[in-house]
């Protein structure tokens, strides 16, 4: 029965660890997105300036 159980948590171990990774990958993509835009936002900005 012990081996069952500690099993159990080092499966829900595996999962919180997996999600925290995967969320900590997402949030990092959606930054790393969000500062592009908004970059090329001002690169186009100032191109028209230039002009």
């Amino acid at each position: 029965m012990r081996d069952c159980e500690s099993e159990k948590g080092s499966m829900v171990t595996k999962i919180l660890t997996w999600t925290g990774v995967t969320l900590a990958a997402l949030a990092t993509g959606a930054l790393t997105y969000a500062l592009t835009q908004s970059n090329e936002e001002e690169d186009q900005n100032e191109h028209h300036e230039n002009q």
